[in-house]
């Protein structure tokens, strides 16, 4: 939240100014499908075409028509409503505080879960809010990249659904496999489609090398695809023979590059200029090497593991090397729904960064624990602050004012480009007549109202039940 700090000095919610003129990278679209969301509310109407909705994409079209509601990059959330009472800045300002609580929760759910000591779970939480992969992307992309705080609680339910017992496999497994479709459909619903193609690729390889959770990935797929109806039916009906036409790209094969991507503090304009959140994983030099030993070396060094990783590292492996290259091509054929969304494929290396700061964590827990004397303690609780020093001066590089200013001093074609989009103000003008798209929505409404209800009542139950057995 730095960059909202500094982007807004002086600046707050009550009496003050939050800056509507933002357009670099994607900020005006992202600011403008949430003013369309408010015009909608505000008129009572719903927002089904936005004729000039292509002209944001220039020859890269997406819509026939400008069909809005056919293309999940956009909040369509429970707090969406709040719009009706803020500016869209506001509002995705409010939402970011939303979901940093959120993921608070959902790292101290794994701090519960392996029993962390303070120094780790603050290790963890800085990792996780201050990547320097999250914070580059949400300041040239804003609200689409929110759902990225619904990251733990997928690694969470992925970690407890390969180690229930088999006594309690069953009832356990469902009820996982539900909690992760509410995850995947909150990452929709947020509109951050990206983050869900993602983990969307990563389940896919996990369950190939995990085929006895076949059921669970089944039951998880189905309760994603229900929830999300609302999303997916109209997204299917205007794209489901779009294929990628983007070239794919990723990570060359420059090691010295790839060692910077984790250590190196870069900006907006700094090598690749406008495009460095697009190749980013900082987690400074302390959190690379504490990822690297306890993360990775470990694993091949201590016998007696803290925690059982087998099933993650063939699928981690595999996003490893799709990363690299245009290697996604082999693997994910550009006409699979979804999957072939993401072209450009150094986005899915979060993933292998949230795993390994959550392996690395439990690893150095276990070792942190076992020193006795206060002052080595306090040697790595001070290594531990530089870290998060690091973490935060890198997020001083990314503050909305300042890549700002720094578009309109070296922004060359991409300061044309930004003031073309900055002149094109989105707007309703609903054509019905294109009914099956229509119907969809209307349709996936009702099986997303109908699933959502289904869902209370069983984990109503399941709770109920859950109070039964530990009062006995």
């Amino acid at each position: 939240m730095v960059f909202y700090f500094a982007s807004f000095e002086g600046y707050g919610f009550k009496g003050f100014h939050l800056p509507q003129e933002i357009h670099v990278v994607d900020w005006h679209k992202e600011l403008e499908y949430l003013r369309i969301l408010r015009e909608s509310l505000l008129s009572n109407e719903l927002p089904f075409f936005v004729q000039n909705l292509n002209e944001l994409f220039g020859v890269s079209s997406i819509t026939d028509k400008g069909e809005f509601l056919g293309i999940p990059i956009y909040p369509f959330s429970f707090q969406s409503i709040l719009l009706m009472f803020m500016e869209p800045m506001q509002f995705h300002v409010f939402s970011h505080f939303l979901f940093i609580i959120l993921g608070f929760f959902g790292c101290y759910l794994i701090k519960k879960e392996f029993s962390l000591s303070l120094l780790s779970f603050f290790f963890i939480v800085m990792t996780f809010n201050f990547y320097g992969g999250f914070v580059g992307k949400i300041a040239a992309y804003g609200p689409s990249q929110l759902g990225y705080y619904l990251s733990p609680f997928i690694i969470l339910v992925l970690y407890r659904v390969g180690n229930i017992d088999k006594s309690s496999y069953k009832n356990q497994s469902v009820f996982l496999a539900i909690c992760l479709g509410v995850a995947l459909s909150m990452i929709l619903f947020q509109g951050s489609l990206h983050y869900f193609a993602e983990w969307i690729t990563f389940l896919i390889f996990w369950g190939i090398f995990n085929l006895k959770h076949f059921k669970f990935l089944l039951i998880a797929a189905l309760s994603t695809i229900l929830l999300s109806m609302v999303r997916l039916l109209p997204a299917a009906i205007i794209n489901s023979t779009t294929g990628n036409t983007h070239i794919v790209q990723g990570y060359g094969f420059n090691p010295e590059f790839f060692l910077q991507t984790f250590i190196s503090i870069r900006g907006l304009i700094d090598f690749p200029a406008f495009a460095w959140w697009e190749f980013s994983n900082y987690i400074s030099i302390i959190g690379f090497l504490l990822i690297l030993i306890f993360g990775c070396l470990v694993y091949f060094i201590n016998k007696q593991q803290s925690l059982n990783i087998k099933g993650f590292i063939p699928p981690l492996l595999l996003l490893f090397f799709i990363s690299f290259s245009d290697f996604q091509t082999i693997l994910i054929p550009d006409f699979i729904p979804i999957l072939n969304i993401e072209s450009m494929t150094t986005r899915y290396f979060f993933i292998i960064i949230l795993f390994l700061t959550i392996i690395a964590a439990v690893n150095f827990d276990k070792f942190y624990k076992g020193i006795d004397t206060l002052k080595s303690k306090l040697m790595i609780w001070f290594l531990m602050i530089v870290h998060s020093l690091f973490l935060y001066l890198n997020s001083f590089e990314w503050p909305l004012h300042k890549i700002q200013a720094q578009l309109y001093d070296y922004g060359g074609t991409e300061l044309s480009g930004s003031l073309r989009l900055k002149n094109i103000n989105l707007y309703m003008q609903n054509d019905l007549t294109h009914t099956s798209y229509v119907n969809s929505f209307y349709v996936g409404l009702c099986l997303t109202g109908l699933t959502v209800f289904i869902l209370v009542f069983y984990f109503y139950f399941y709770f109920k039940n859950l109070d039964k057995k530990s009062s006995l």
